[in-house]
């Protein structure tokens, strides 16, 4: 029986979401004369690729009813999350809302129901946690592609999900799902935040969730 380590948090725009692939088409579809300056793959807010004339548009796109809700898979996210389960692993998902759509978490609640809860069950909806306050969530590890994501408070190590705008960041990275070396990296990682929390005296570890920033989707009603 594999060993239990502990919470593997995961992010999902642009990690098991393609947010950016899903951006880029549907700003193509409503707006097809707006053009962005350079390719909004190498911004991690695609927004930015845009003049300042063309952002109210852009945001529209991504403040639509239905945006994060449609989004394509990322290639071999399943195959990846089955990985991070078979390791000893508990992913869980650790996601911020966008504060311009009004509806973000239920698009996003709806996605999880239609590409993850079929394969993994409804526990991955009901552990889901929502909140821009990610260092304030426990686990062993937070898979992430914020390039500039604040760690001083967290108790998870950080694995950044590999895209253009992320190479920067100094942290151990997986190169998408099927990376062939996403099991030794991620275990790596895992055990050795498991190791260190193991020697802070009063440290419970993955036990708790967030600050009160959160939302878990199972008291959503």
């Amino acid at each position: 029986m594999t060993e239990i380590i502990g919470d593997a948090l995961v992010d999902m725009d642009g990690v098991i979401a393609d947010a950016h692939e899903g951006f880029r088409r549907e700003m193509i579809d409503r707006y097809p004369d707006v053009h962005a300056q350079y390719d909004v793959g190498d911004s991690y807010f695609p927004l930015e690729a845009y003049a300042p004339e063309d952002q109210e548009a852009a945001l529209e796109v991504l403040r639509s009813e239905d945006f994060f809700a449609n989004l394509a898979p990322m290639e071999g996210m399943l195959e990846g999350w089955q990985q991070l389960v078979s390791i000893g692993l508990n992913p869980r998902i650790c996601s911020a809302p966008f504060p311009p759509s009004a509806n973000c978490i239920e698009q996003k609640i709806a996605w999880l129901e239609r590409e993850i809860v079929p394969t993994f069950g409804r526990r991955v909806v009901d552990r889901a946690l929502f909140t821009a306050h990610k260092d304030e969530c426990s686990g062993s590890i937070l898979i992430d592609d914020n390039p500039k994501l604040g760690t001083v408070r967290a108790m998870w190590r950080w694995v950044v999900y590999d895209h253009m705008y992320n190479r920067d960041a100094p942290m151990p990275r997986i190169m998408g799902w099927r990376d062939p070396l996403l099991q030794p990296i991620v275990s790596g990682v895992a055990l050795a935040s498991r190791d260190f929390s193991h020697s802070r005296p009063g440290q419970k570890g993955t036990t708790s969730a967030c600050g009160e920033s959160y939302r878990i989707v199972g008291q959503l009603g």
